[in-house]
């Protein structure tokens, strides 16, 4: 079997996409077991329901863009692109709480 190193690149990215494709999903599926109360079997239920849908997912992509080959950088991207996300999200989260609020008290105040 030779070692083909051409379109990792491309498959690199894939993985990114994926990782922060699993991140919108661990979000949406976080609140929604919030909006349920976040009780151990709720947490539990959406935890396996996670994992379940992250490994068919990598499975789905080792499949389709790697050719049935599961390398290193493939899950590095994946990891990669889930931690970037989750990043940027919580740094734009990070400074859009305080506006947010002042918003919110800005519209209360003018109801009153």
């Amino acid at each position: 079997m030779a070692f083909e190193t051409s379109g990792q690149w491309l498959i690199f990215l894939s993985f990114l996409y994926l990782g922060a494709g699993l991140y919108i999903v661990y979000r949406v599926l976080g609140s929604i077991r919030n909006a349920f109360g976040g009780g151990f079997l709720i947490n539990a239920f959406f935890d396996a329901l996670f994992s379940v849908a992250a490994t068919v997912s990598v499975l789905f992509v080792v499949i389709y863009k790697g050719r049935g080959e599961l390398r290193g950088y493939m899950l590095l991207g994946a990891v990669l692109g889930f931690l970037l996300l989750m990043t940027i999200f919580e740094r734009i989260a990070f400074y859009a709480k305080p506006k947010l609020h002042e918003l919110k008290a800005k519209t209360e105040k003018k109801k009153e």
